[in-house]
């Protein structure tokens, strides 16, 4: 149908195969009425997105394959830098004395922090 019916051009050619893609992938509209239907199944009207109309038809599912150790290894040791320095944050904070001076340099007589300016 894509081959002799669409506008797009390269629908025409490919016949309107998208080939896998994953939910996020898709606009919302296309995506929940696609992931909704059976393998086999067309859809039954029209599916509009901000991309114009389209008739689905899901000839195949698959689970997306899980990436290698090499693929996520920048992001997992990202995550372990910064959970690291967070928890040496949290105990700098804990162990810091905080004194405030005058601009002048002198000690500030013991008051209480002042409050955040109010917007």
């Amino acid at each position: 149908m894509a081959k002799s019916k669409s506008k797009e051009p390269s629908a025409a050619q490919t016949g309107g195969d998208l080939g896998y893609f994953t939910k996020a992938e898709m606009v919302p509209q296309f995506a929940d009425a696609a992931f909704a239907m059976k393998v086999g199944e067309v859809s039954s009207e029209p599916i509009k997105s901000p991309f114009g109309y389209h008739i689905i038809k899901v000839e195949d599912r698959r689970l997306k394959a899980m990436p290698s150790y090499d693929e996520v290894k920048p992001a997992i040791r990202d995550h372990l830098v910064k959970e690291a320095v967070q928890q040496v944050v949290i105990e700098m904070r804990g162990k810091a004395k905080i004194k405030r001076n005058n601009p002048d340099g002198t000690p500030m007589a013991d008051q209480p922090a002042p409050a955040p300016a109010q917007n």
